[in-house]
Protein backbone atom coordinates (compact mmCIF):
# COMPACT_ATOMS: atom_id res chain seq x y z
CA UNK A 1 0.00 0.00 0.00
CA UNK A 2 1.49 3.34 -1.03
CA UNK A 3 1.88 6.28 1.32
CA UNK A 4 -0.55 9.14 0.88
CA UNK A 5 -2.06 11.98 2.88
CA UNK A 6 -5.44 11.39 1.21
CA UNK A 7 -7.95 9.34 3.19
CA UNK A 8 -8.79 6.02 1.57
CA UNK A 9 -12.13 4.47 2.51
CA UNK A 10 -11.89 0.72 3.03
CA UNK A 11 -14.41 -2.04 3.68
CA UNK A 12 -14.37 -4.58 6.47
CA UNK A 13 -13.08 -7.21 4.06
CA UNK A 14 -10.19 -4.97 3.06
CA UNK A 15 -9.30 -4.38 6.71
CA UNK A 16 -9.30 -8.13 7.33
CA UNK A 17 -6.85 -8.56 4.46
CA UNK A 18 -4.62 -5.83 5.93
CA UNK A 19 -4.74 -7.31 9.44
CA UNK A 20 -3.89 -10.78 8.17
CA UNK A 21 -0.98 -9.64 6.04
CA UNK A 22 2.28 -10.78 7.70
CA UNK A 23 4.18 -7.83 9.14
CA UNK A 24 7.39 -8.78 7.36
CA UNK A 25 5.67 -7.82 4.10
CA UNK A 26 5.41 -4.21 5.28
CA UNK A 27 8.20 -1.66 5.28
CA UNK A 28 6.73 -0.38 8.58
CA UNK A 29 5.43 -2.05 11.74
CA UNK A 30 2.21 -2.81 9.91
CA UNK A 31 -1.30 -1.51 10.43
CA UNK A 32 -2.71 0.29 13.46
CA UNK A 33 -6.44 0.80 13.99
CA UNK A 34 -7.43 3.97 15.88
CA UNK A 35 -10.87 3.57 17.48
CA UNK A 36 -12.68 6.89 18.06
CA UNK A 37 -15.51 5.58 20.22
CA UNK A 38 -15.90 6.55 23.91
CA UNK A 39 -13.47 4.79 26.22
CA UNK A 40 -16.11 2.73 28.03
CA UNK A 41 -17.47 1.39 24.74
CA UNK A 42 -13.95 0.60 23.60
CA UNK A 43 -13.09 -1.17 26.86
CA UNK A 44 -16.08 -3.49 26.46
CA UNK A 45 -15.45 -4.42 22.82
CA UNK A 46 -12.99 -3.45 20.10
CA UNK A 47 -11.02 -4.72 17.13
CA UNK A 48 -8.10 -6.76 18.43
CA UNK A 49 -4.93 -4.68 18.96
CA UNK A 50 -6.71 -1.42 18.11
CA UNK A 51 -5.98 1.73 20.10
CA UNK A 52 -8.55 4.07 21.60
CA UNK A 53 -8.60 7.77 20.70
CA UNK A 54 -11.12 9.98 22.46
CA UNK A 55 -11.35 13.76 22.57
CA UNK A 56 -12.92 14.94 25.82
CA UNK A 57 -15.56 17.63 25.23
CA UNK A 58 -14.32 19.77 28.13
CA UNK A 59 -10.80 19.80 26.73
CA UNK A 60 -12.20 20.65 23.30
CA UNK A 61 -13.87 23.78 24.69
CA UNK A 62 -10.62 24.82 26.34
CA UNK A 63 -8.58 24.62 23.16
CA UNK A 64 -7.68 28.07 21.83
CA UNK A 65 -7.31 26.94 18.23
CA UNK A 66 -9.77 25.55 15.71
CA UNK A 67 -7.06 23.11 14.61
CA UNK A 68 -6.70 20.13 16.93
CA UNK A 69 -3.17 18.83 17.32
CA UNK A 70 -2.55 15.10 17.16
CA UNK A 71 -0.93 15.14 20.61
CA UNK A 72 -4.22 16.30 22.14
CA UNK A 73 -6.00 13.27 20.73
CA UNK A 74 -3.23 10.76 21.41
CA UNK A 75 -1.64 11.25 24.86
CA UNK A 76 0.38 8.03 24.49
CA UNK A 77 3.77 9.50 23.57
CA UNK A 78 5.14 6.23 22.20
CA UNK A 79 2.18 5.77 19.87
CA UNK A 80 2.30 9.43 18.88
CA UNK A 81 6.00 9.22 18.04
CA UNK A 82 5.55 6.10 15.92
CA UNK A 83 2.68 7.69 14.03
CA UNK A 84 4.65 10.85 13.29
CA UNK A 85 7.71 8.90 12.20
CA UNK A 86 5.72 6.74 9.78
CA UNK A 87 6.07 3.66 11.96
CA UNK A 88 2.61 2.41 10.97
CA UNK A 89 1.20 1.91 7.51
CA UNK A 90 -1.68 2.02 6.98
CA UNK A 91 -3.33 3.99 9.81
CA UNK A 92 -7.01 3.03 9.96
CA UNK A 93 -9.58 5.27 11.67
CA UNK A 94 -12.84 3.72 12.89
CA UNK A 95 -15.85 5.20 14.65
CA UNK A 96 -19.11 3.58 15.76
CA UNK A 97 -20.93 3.09 12.46
CA UNK A 98 -20.30 5.85 9.87
CA UNK A 99 -20.42 4.52 6.32
CA UNK A 100 -18.14 7.15 4.80
CA UNK A 101 -16.01 10.19 5.58
CA UNK A 102 -18.72 12.37 4.04
CA UNK A 103 -21.06 11.43 6.91
CA UNK A 104 -18.70 12.72 9.60
CA UNK A 105 -19.53 15.96 11.37
CA UNK A 106 -16.72 18.49 11.61
CA UNK A 107 -16.74 18.30 15.43
CA UNK A 108 -16.68 14.50 15.55
CA UNK A 109 -13.63 12.79 17.01
CA UNK A 110 -13.14 10.79 13.81
CA UNK A 111 -13.09 13.90 11.61
CA UNK A 112 -10.73 15.78 13.93
CA UNK A 113 -8.43 12.76 14.04
CA UNK A 114 -8.42 12.40 10.26
CA UNK A 115 -7.57 16.09 9.88
CA UNK A 116 -4.77 15.88 12.46
CA UNK A 117 -3.35 12.77 10.79
CA UNK A 118 -3.43 14.42 7.37
CA UNK A 119 -1.59 17.44 8.78
CA UNK A 120 1.06 15.57 10.76
CA UNK A 121 1.46 12.00 9.47
CA UNK A 122 2.98 11.05 6.12
CA UNK A 123 1.59 7.58 5.55
CA UNK A 124 -1.53 5.96 4.14
CA UNK A 125 -4.60 6.99 6.14
CA UNK A 126 -7.75 4.88 5.84
CA UNK A 127 -11.31 5.14 7.12
CA UNK A 128 -13.26 1.98 7.97
CA UNK A 129 -16.66 2.00 6.28
CA UNK A 130 -19.41 0.96 8.70
CA UNK A 131 -17.19 1.51 11.72
CA UNK A 132 -16.73 -0.94 14.56
CA UNK A 133 -20.38 -1.93 14.54
CA UNK A 134 -20.32 -3.17 10.97
CA UNK A 135 -16.93 -4.82 11.33
CA UNK A 136 -17.77 -6.64 14.56
CA UNK A 137 -20.99 -8.04 13.11
CA UNK A 138 -19.15 -9.55 10.15
CA UNK A 139 -15.83 -10.47 11.80
CA UNK A 140 -16.50 -11.10 15.48
CA UNK A 141 -13.52 -13.47 15.64
CA UNK A 142 -11.21 -10.48 15.09
CA UNK A 143 -12.76 -8.50 17.94
CA UNK A 144 -12.24 -8.52 21.69
CA UNK A 145 -15.31 -8.70 23.94
CA UNK A 146 -14.98 -8.11 27.66
CA UNK A 147 -16.50 -10.77 29.96
CA UNK A 148 -19.61 -9.37 31.62
CA UNK A 149 -18.39 -10.20 35.10
CA UNK A 150 -14.95 -8.65 34.62
CA UNK A 151 -15.56 -5.69 36.87
CA UNK A 152 -17.31 -7.65 39.61
CA UNK A 153 -14.24 -9.80 40.25
CA UNK A 154 -11.85 -6.93 40.88
CA UNK A 155 -10.60 -6.89 44.45
CA UNK A 156 -11.03 -3.54 46.23
CA UNK A 157 -7.86 -1.65 47.04
CA UNK A 158 -6.87 -1.34 50.69
CA UNK A 159 -8.25 1.80 52.26
CA UNK A 160 -5.00 2.68 53.98
CA UNK A 161 -1.32 1.93 53.80
CA UNK A 162 0.98 1.37 56.72
CA UNK A 163 1.54 5.12 56.90
CA UNK A 164 -0.60 7.76 58.56
CA UNK A 165 -1.91 9.14 55.27
CA UNK A 166 -4.53 7.10 53.32
CA UNK A 167 -3.24 5.62 50.06
CA UNK A 168 -5.37 7.95 47.92
CA UNK A 169 -3.66 10.95 49.54
CA UNK A 170 -0.12 9.81 48.77
CA UNK A 171 1.98 11.65 46.17
CA UNK A 172 -0.02 14.32 44.32
CA UNK A 173 -3.09 14.89 42.17
CA UNK A 174 -3.49 12.61 39.16
CA UNK A 175 -3.64 14.11 35.66
CA UNK A 176 -6.73 12.63 34.00
CA UNK A 177 -6.40 14.73 30.85
CA UNK A 178 -4.05 17.52 29.81
CA UNK A 179 -4.67 20.37 32.30
CA UNK A 180 -7.31 18.38 34.25
CA UNK A 181 -6.34 16.79 37.58
CA UNK A 182 -8.13 14.74 40.23
CA UNK A 183 -7.00 15.10 43.82
CA UNK A 184 -8.07 14.89 47.44
CA UNK A 185 -8.52 17.47 50.19
CA UNK A 186 -4.97 16.75 51.33
CA UNK A 187 -3.63 17.43 47.83
CA UNK A 188 -5.53 20.73 47.68
CA UNK A 189 -3.75 21.88 50.86
CA UNK A 190 -0.26 21.39 49.41
CA UNK A 191 0.65 24.64 47.67
CA UNK A 192 3.96 23.34 46.30
CA UNK A 193 2.29 20.29 44.74
CA UNK A 194 -0.37 22.46 43.12
CA UNK A 195 2.27 24.81 41.74
CA UNK A 196 4.38 21.92 40.44
CA UNK A 197 1.39 20.61 38.50
CA UNK A 198 0.60 24.07 37.13
CA UNK A 199 -2.83 24.10 38.77
CA UNK A 200 -4.42 27.57 38.86
CA UNK A 201 -8.06 26.70 39.61
CA UNK A 202 -9.71 24.29 42.04
CA UNK A 203 -13.20 22.81 41.88
CA UNK A 204 -14.01 22.08 45.52
CA UNK A 205 -16.86 19.56 45.88
CA UNK A 206 -16.46 19.04 49.61
CA UNK A 207 -18.74 20.34 52.33
CA UNK A 208 -15.87 20.52 54.83
CA UNK A 209 -12.63 21.22 52.93
CA UNK A 210 -11.70 24.93 52.93
CA UNK A 211 -10.44 26.89 49.95
CA UNK A 212 -6.87 26.99 51.23
CA UNK A 213 -5.41 29.59 48.89
CA UNK A 214 -8.12 32.17 48.27
CA UNK A 215 -6.63 35.14 46.44
CA UNK A 216 -3.92 32.98 44.86
CA UNK A 217 -6.03 30.39 43.04
CA UNK A 218 -9.46 30.50 41.45
CA UNK A 219 -12.08 28.46 43.33
CA UNK A 220 -15.57 27.16 42.80
CA UNK A 221 -17.22 25.40 45.73
CA UNK A 222 -20.05 22.96 45.08
CA UNK A 223 -21.21 21.55 48.39
CA UNK A 224 -21.74 17.82 47.92
CA UNK A 225 -22.13 15.38 50.79
CA UNK A 226 -19.91 12.30 50.50
CA UNK A 227 -22.74 9.78 50.72
CA UNK A 228 -24.26 7.14 48.47
CA UNK A 229 -27.53 9.06 48.21
CA UNK A 230 -26.04 12.44 47.23
CA UNK A 231 -27.31 13.56 43.82
CA UNK A 232 -24.26 15.01 42.09
CA UNK A 233 -25.99 15.33 38.73
CA UNK A 234 -27.39 18.72 39.69
CA UNK A 235 -23.81 20.04 39.84
CA UNK A 236 -22.62 18.78 36.46
CA UNK A 237 -23.41 21.81 34.29
CA UNK A 238 -21.96 24.30 36.77
CA UNK A 239 -18.82 22.20 37.19
CA UNK A 240 -18.35 21.73 33.44
CA UNK A 241 -18.74 25.46 32.81
CA UNK A 242 -16.07 26.20 35.42
CA UNK A 243 -13.65 23.63 34.02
Amino acid sequence: MTSSSETLEISGNELVHILRTPRHQYTSDGCVVLDCRPFLDFSLAHICESRNVNWNSMLRRRSKSSVVALEWLIPDKTLLSRLRSGGYCPVVVADERSRSVAELKSESVAQMLLTALQNEVHTQICFLQGGFEGFSEAFSELCYNSPRNQFSTVEPEPITTGRRTPSHDQDGPVELLPFLFLGSAVHSSRREALAAAGITAVLNVSSTCPNFYEGELQYLRLTVEDTLVADIRACFQTAIAFI
